[in-house]
């Protein structure tokens, strides 16, 4: 079988197609990307052995109008690019992700009358996939919420990371030397950073309660914290722009503090790690902030806003940073949002709407 995954832009959208993508590699099905030319999945992809085809589309950006007619050509010449690529590769089904990357795929696929699924990760589903749904053979939703197509809605989870599993934890620990009965902070703001949560944390790192402290700014925000720190750090801190290693990290953490991308909590889900969430507070639709709430509402998190980050984070890393009972209660609500299988789900989803 042959099969598109068309995902872009932004970790969230990537990562989750690379572990179906490893689901159907392992059975020797094809898998090729489709992605934009503007995205992390350039470099991503390709690391992970993955052909990939990048399309010249731009994203919209709501807050600034004069985006919509450079948006709406590159659109109109990826849509082109797209249309072509699926009649050459000739896919069985394409699958899209989400985001401003996998629209011309997806709507490559409707005029080509392929069968198209669609997974959306968020509470509050994107524009993408607003305009798409109508035309998929099946929409698979991350979270369980209404859908305006019951009758082709499934929810299957978000596909995270194999390497993502509870029981690694002590064996990730010996092997970096991290045995020493400290508990790992793990600190990150999503796959571009979060500037809040690092200026935040430049206040307050240095007096910590012993820990380990992971912290890992982004890349474009690495030189902008290094810049403020003392020139020799100290060996329980682990500085990073960025990291290829991060299933090790949340399996190794205690405790994290982030952002409120699905992606991202479904890791944390997995890697049963309670969580601060610091949700982004101008992400489409306000999804981070309805995430952020459905983790808190089962116990799973605690929620700071970005306006307060700097008055309350602090005080919440400290409080569940000493005290390991409250970490263990709301790990025991972590564990019971996360769905190991979501990838399997996912391509028996593929299966079912090839065979139909």
């Amino acid at each position: 079988m042959k099969v598109v995954i068309a995902a872009g832009g932004t970790g969230g959208h990537i990562y989750p197609g690379l572990a179906v993508a490893d689901r159907l590699r392992d059975r020797d099905d094809s898998v090729l990307f489709l992605g934009s030319r503007r995205g992390l999945e350039k470099e991503i992809v390709p690391r992970r052995g993955y052909d990939i085809e990048l399309l010249p589309v731009e994203p919209f950006h709501r807050t600034r109008p004069l985006s919509v007619g450079t948006a709406g050509v590159s659109v109109l010449r990826s849509l082109t690019t797209a249309r072509e690529i699926l009649r050459r590769f000739d896919p069985n089904l394409v699958l899209g992700m989400g985001g401003y990357a996998s629209f011309p795929a997806g709507l490559a696929a409707l005029l080509q009358k392929r069968p198209l699924l669609l997974h959306e990760q968020n509470a509050v589903p994107g524009l993408t996939n607003r305009i798409l749904f109508r035309g998929a053979r099946r929409i698979l939703l991350g979270f369980p919420s209404r859908s305006p197509f019951p009758g082709k809605t499934v929810v299957v989870g978000m596909p995270v990371d194999e390497r993502i599993r509870p029981e690694r934890r002590e064996e990730v620990r010996r092997g970096r030397g991290w045995n020493d009965g400290l508990p790992v902070l793990l600190v990150f703001g999503g796959s571009r950073g979060a500037r809040s949560i690092n200026d935040a944390v430049l206040g307050f790192w240095n007096r910590l309660p012993p820990c380990r402290l992971v912290w890992i700014t982004g890349q474009a925000l690495f030189e902008e914290v290094r810049r403020r720190m003392p020139e020799k750090l100290p060996d329980t801190l682990l500085l990073l722009p960025y990291c290829e290693e991060m299933p090790d990290m949340l399996v190794a953490a205690d405790l994290a503090v982030c952002r409120a991308g699905a992606m991202t909590l479904a890791e944390l889900a997995r890697a049963g790690i309670p969580a601060i969430l610091v949700p982004y507070p101008r992400a489409a639709g306000r999804h981070q902030e309805r995430n952020a709430l459905l983790w808190e509402k089962h116990g799973a998190g605690v929620v700071v806003s970005d306006a307060d980050v700097h008055q309350r984070l602090y005080d919440f890393v400290v409080e569940y940073l000493v005290d390991e009972e409250k970490r263990r209660f709301l790990r025991a609500a972590v564990v019971k949002l996360a769905v190991p299988d979501a990838a399997d789900r996912v391509v028996r989803e593929i299966d079912s709407v090839v065979e139909e």
